[in-house]
C-alpha cells in the first residue's frame, strides 16, 4: 500500500487533475457565463482590483446575507489555505521551528475540523432538502483527511518529506516506512487532488478562471 501511495498513485494523481483542470477551462468558453465583477467597465483598475479580491478573500456577498455561514466559511477557507501552505513548506524542505510549526499546524487543523462539523451539521438540518450525495462526499472526505492528518499530528511521530517532491520530480520516489494513518491520510489527499477539478469543490479555482476566460476566449 505504501509503495502504490507514494510511489505510483501521485503521477496519476497530477495526470488526471491536471486533464481536469484543461477539461474544465475547456467547458468555461461556452458553459460560463462572465463574473459581473470583472471587469467592471465603468471602474477604475483600482476599483476593480479592490472590488474583485473583496468577493475572493473576504466572501463579501456570503457576509451581506449569512453573517454566521460566512464566519465558518471563512475559517474553514483560511485554515485550509494555511494548511496547504503548510505542506508546501514541508515538502520544500523549508526549515522553521518545530514547536511553531507544531503549534501552527495543529490549532488550524483543528479549526478546519470544527469548521467541516459545522458545514456537516448543517447539510443534515438548514439546507438538507437542497443537499446531494456529492455534497456528503465532498465533506466527508475533507474531514477524514483532518481526522487523519489530526491523528498523525498527536501521534508523536516524526514525519520528514524535505526530499520526497525531488525524488517525485526525477522519477526516483521512495515510500516511508509503513505507517497506516500515513497511508490512508495520503490516499486521501490524493483523492481530493483527483476530485477537485471534476466536481463542486472545483470553485476555489473557478472563481478566478470564470472572471476572465470567456472574455479572453471570445476575443
Amino acid at each position: 500500500m505504501m509503495e502504490f501511495v507514494f510511489t505510483i498513485l501521485p503521477y496519476f494523481t497530477i495526470l488526471l487533475f491536471t486533464l481536469g483542470i484543461i477539461w474544465r477551462a475547456y467547458r468555461f468558453r461556452d458553459n460560463v457565463a462572465s463574473n459581473p465583477i470583472f471587469p467592471y467597465a465603468s471602474s477604475s483598475l483600482a476599483e476593480k482590483v479592490s472590488t474583485y479580491s473583496k468577493q475572493i478573500l473576504l466572501f463579501t456577498p456570503l457576509f451581506k446575507n449569512d453573517r454566521k455561514l460566512w464566519l465558518a466559511s471563512w475559517l474553514f477557507h483560511l485554515s485550509l489555505a494555511l494548511i496547504v501552505i503548510g505542506h508546501i513548506r514541508m515538502f520544500l524542505g523549508i526549515k522553521i521551528d518545530e514547536r511553531i510549526a507544531f503549534a501552527l499546524g495543529t490549532f488550524f487543523g483543528l479549526m478546519f475540523l470544527a469548521t467541516m462539523l459545522f458545514l456537516l451539521a448543517r447539510r443534515f438540518e438548514e439546507v438538507k432538502v437542497i443537499s446531494t450525495l456529492e455534497d456528503y462526499f465532498a465533506l466527508f472526505l475533507l474531514l477524514s483527511i483532518a481526522a487523519t492528518g489530526l491523528a498523525m499530528r498527536f501521534s508523536g511521530e516524526y514525519y520528514d518529506f524535505s526530499g520526497y517532491l525531488a525524488s517525485l520530480i526525477n522519477f526516483t520516489p521512495k515510500a516511508p516506512e509503513y505507517d497506516l494513518v500515513l497511508a490512508t491520510h495520503a490516499l486521501l489527499a490524493q483523492l481530493l487532488i483527483i476530485y477537485l477539478p471534476y466536481g463542486k469543490l472545483f470553485h476555489s479555482i473557478g472563481a478566478f478562471v470564470t472572471s476572465y476566460l470567456p472574455l479572453r476566449w471570445q476575443e
